[in-house]
């Protein structure tokens, strides 16, 4: 089982890296790119996919994105319509 941090780099990129609580240790990060965001990333896991939302750093659009750990691929970003003033929250 692994535990998931995102977060929101010094350049407005998002990172994550995994925790692997058997090896007791975190992996290296991985930048989701090409993308920005202004606030700090929202992220769910399901199905061994890392789901992440974030607000885009320009007219409060929100971008969603995917991991998928089984191959350490990321499905790049799609807009989801709307916008928000504020950060988004993922629930699973």
């Amino acid at each position: 089982n692994k535990l998931y941090l995102a977060v929101r780099g010094m350049e407005d990129t998002v990172y994550y890296r995994a925790y692997t609580a058997l090896t007791d240790s975190w992996g290296s990060w991985t930048a989701l790119v090409p993308g920005d965001t202004i606030d700090g990333p929202s992220a769910t896991v399901t199905n061994n996919k890392l789901h992440v939302v974030v607000r885009g750093s320009t007219q409060n659009t929100l971008w969603y994105g995917t991991v998928d750990e089984t191959i350490g691929s990321f499905s790049g970003w799609s807009w989801i319509s709307g916008s928000t003033t504020s950060a988004p929250t993922l629930t699973s």
